[in-house]
């Protein structure tokens, strides 16, 4: 408790409000059961979207910096040059799920190779309901 002229800390924990509630905190025990929930919402999510992915497709980018640019990471959106090359417009593919980014610029054509052809194998897969 707080002793001499020190301050009252303050609790950042959410609390329960009424006449008999004071002092008493909210407990969280239905972490685990949220957490189940929450899981089985994602696999419905899963078999429903079936034969798509979840998630949107993104481009294979190098990692920046000299320690790190070896690795390969998602990065955010795939090039106007990238889809053009694929034969994709951008406008259609935000609408099949594919991310476009028109800021990002190509610097090898290997990379732009690359991502060309994971954007062709990802509409080869998809089936697009008319």
């Amino acid at each position: 408790m707080v002793c001499h002229n020190n301050t009252v800390f303050s609790t950042h924990r959410p609390k329960m409000h009424g006449p008999k509630m004071l002092g008493m905190y909210r407990v969280r025990l239905d972490q685990a059961g949220r957490k189940v929930s929450r899981r089985h919402a994602r696999q419905e999510k899963a078999t429903k979207m079936a034969p798509r992915p979840v998630d949107a497709l993104r481009p294979a980018v190098h990692c920046m910096t000299q320690r790190y640019n070896m690795r390969m990471r998602m990065g955010r959106g795939f090039s106007v040059a990238e889809l053009k090359a694929a034969g994709v417009a951008p406008a259609y593919a935000k609408t099949i799920g594919i991310c476009v980014d028109t800021r990002r610029k190509n610097r090898s054509e290997e990379s732009l190779n690359r991502n060309v052809e994971r954007i062709k194998a990802y509409v080869a897969k998809i089936t697009v309901k008319k």
